[in-house]
């Protein structure tokens, strides 16, 4: 996938058996999005759709192809109309030229485009991913992405070796700095040049860090997603899994909603007893020591009470029992 297509141009269909359809892409930046010609995503949206993608229909069809086994273009077609980058690319296209990028991906330059896909998959598994994962445990911490990013090793973020696994080494994208939008709002975009997607899934991850954004992983469905600016979502937008109409960020509202619900209670219940059996100590019932061991084993039950959600009454009959075991020892 990487020569990146233009298939929204008839003139790349010309000649060449179908195989002329391929151009340098340009891709442009500016103000946190990426502009990729026929659709515009925040930057880093369209690595994070990679992140969530299943690569195992690609691969099967890759060993397919590598046992000189030919793969239909109608399965192609298919293949390239749910993958990211190419899936919105394919659903603005008429059925018969959807099949004419099967045939394309196909044939072109020997297999190069199956090279960089492979790339990409690579890149995913063995850096990005494992980087995310650390952008997701230092947003558990309470620490900021940046904090992440200083305890990693030197040359982590440098331009990965794209031509390691192809036939052609690739160079560095350069980058050069446009006016767009003239007659409207005028803005600055850094504009590049592009042959691979490998390529561009690296300028989505530097420009999203450039922009002050990370990825992080939705507690709810696990799939990862870009928070907005200035917010720490736990959950994602999407429709939850088993839903028909419920986003995981609804179901994650109402978890929050029963968790608070429940620790009220819960606090409520722990106060009560707690002024109960101190009462204990200034009545002389109890001695401080008595009153000691009652609040320790307490609060290991209070934690579990709001972990577990219990219900009032039920935390309120634990803390008597404790009470009971205080005031008469086996």
């Amino acid at each position: 996938m990487g020569a990146l297509l233009n298939w929204d141009r008839d003139d790349h269909f010309a000649v060449d058996h179908g195989i002329s359809g391929i151009s340098r892409k340009t891709v442009q930046y500016y103000g946190g999005m990426v502009d990729l010609g026929f659709a515009a995503y925040p930057a880093g949206e369209l690595l994070c759709q990679f992140l969530n993608y299943d690569p195992s229909v690609f691969f099967a069809m890759k060993r397919q192809r590598d046992g000189r086994i030919p793969v239909p273009p109608e399965q192609l077609a298919a293949l390239l109309s749910e993958m990211p980058y190419y899936r919105e690319l394919m659903a603005q296209l008429e059925p018969d030229r959807r099949l004419l990028c099967g045939q394309l991906f196909s044939q072109y330059q020997r297999g190069i485009l199956w090279q960089d896909t492979e790339a990409c998959f690579q890149l995913i598994e063995n850096r990005y991913l494992p980087l995310t994962n650390q952008f997701f445990q230092a947003n558990e911490d309470g620490r900021t992405t940046l904090s992440a990013l200083a305890s990693l090793p030197e040359g982590t973020l440098d331009s990965p070796a794209l031509g390691a696994s192809l036939r052609t080494p690739v160079a560095r994208p350069e980058p050069a700095f446009v006016i767009r939008d003239r007659k409207t709002e005028p803005k600055l975009a850094e504009q590049y040049r592009l042959t691979r997607l490998s390529e561009l899934l690296y300028l989505e991850l530097i420009h999203l860090l450039f922009s002050g954004g990370s990825i992080q992983k939705c507690r709810n469905c696990g799939r990862f997603f870009l928070p907005e600016r200035g917010y720490s979502y736990r959950y994602c937008s999407r429709v939850a899994p088993g839903e028909s109409e419920r986003t995981c960020r609804d179901i994650g509202a109402a978890r929050a909603r029963q968790n608070k619900l429940a620790g009220s209670t819960v606090l409520t219940v722990y106060q009560r007893a707690y002024k109960r059996y101190y009462a204990r100590v200034l009545k002389q019932r109890w001695s401080k020591e008595q009153f000691q061991r009652w609040q320790e084993a307490a609060q290991r039950v209070r934690r579990e009470a709001e972990a577990s959600h219990w219900s009032g009454q039920q935390l309120e009959d634990e803390l008597r029992g404790l009470a009971e075991n205080v005031s008469h020892p086996e």
